[in-house]
């Protein structure tokens, strides 16, 4: 559809170009929410449909045929099974070794009831209210 245009002439005499203005379109009908996702489901249903026929025709010829699968080696399963139940082990055993042998570290920590209450230590720290001396540095 070509839109038609109207020759406008100005004081200076130049000439403007300027389509000429049409009322909107009146806005859509509003449809019924049910009626609606029924339409949204068959335009879903078409577009996957188009979809999966699209896919046979371009994509099915370039697919070869299926690699074969090996069949499950049984021995092999058991032995990678053996294998992890004694590394299981090996690493349970590890563990117990070094719990006794650092029995001191790994000891339960105790309720706060039964902490010693004696001083041990005195953290000086500085005068937190003191102000924090800034400095400027020059810029390359």
């Amino acid at each position: 559809m070509t839109i038609p245009y109207v020759v406008v002439y100005i004081k200076s005499l130049a000439t403007i170009y300027s389509p000429l203005r049409y009322a909107p379109p009146p806005p859509a009908k509003r449809v019924p929410l049910k009626k609606q996702q029924k339409i949204n489901r068959r335009l879903k249903r078409e577009s996957l449909k188009e979809l999966l026929k699209t896919f046979a025709e371009n994509w099915k010829p370039r697919l070869g045929a299926n690699e074969p699968v090996k069949p499950i080696n049984n021995i092999a399963a058991v032995r990678d099974r053996i294998s992890a139940i004694i590394d299981a082990e090996i690493c349970q055993r590890k563990e117990k070794k070094l719990k006794e042998e650092f029995k001191a570290i790994f000891e339960p920590v105790p309720h706060f009831n039964d902490l010693p209450t004696d001083i041990e230590a005195h953290i000086h720290s500085i005068d937190p209210d003191k102000p924090i001396k800034t400095r400027a540095y020059p810029c390359p």
